[in-house]
């Protein structure tokens, strides 16, 4: 496909969409490096937002009788953020085949 790309590039023409994805070369053997770079940055922060979340309501909000949160829903708030890390470290790998 680069071979073609190069060739067509040489005759004037313009780049064409090979089943929905444009030609490309692989940098450190990592597809598409852009992509993987931004999942790893929205992994580390979404990490960070977790543990941010975890942080307040362990150390800076009242808690109700029991030790329990005042808001009820805050197993989901963690079941999501482990779900969001989850799809992040998989799209980084996805990218990177």
């Amino acid at each position: 496909m680069v071979a073609r790309e190069e060739e067509r590039q040489k005759l004037g023409g313009k780049p064409v969409k090979y089943h929905g994805k444009w030609p490309f070369k692989r940098v450190y053997a990592i597809q598409e490096p852009a992509v993987v770079a931004l999942s790893a940055i929205t992994l580390a922060l979404q990490f960070h937002g977790w543990i941010a979340f975890f942080i307040l309501l362990t150390y800076k909000l009242p808690l109700r009788p029991g030790k329990r949160p005042y808001y009820q829903y805050t197993g989901l708030w963690h079941i999501y953020a482990i779900l969001a890390m989850n799809f992040w470290f998989w799209s980084a790998v996805c990218h990177s085949r």
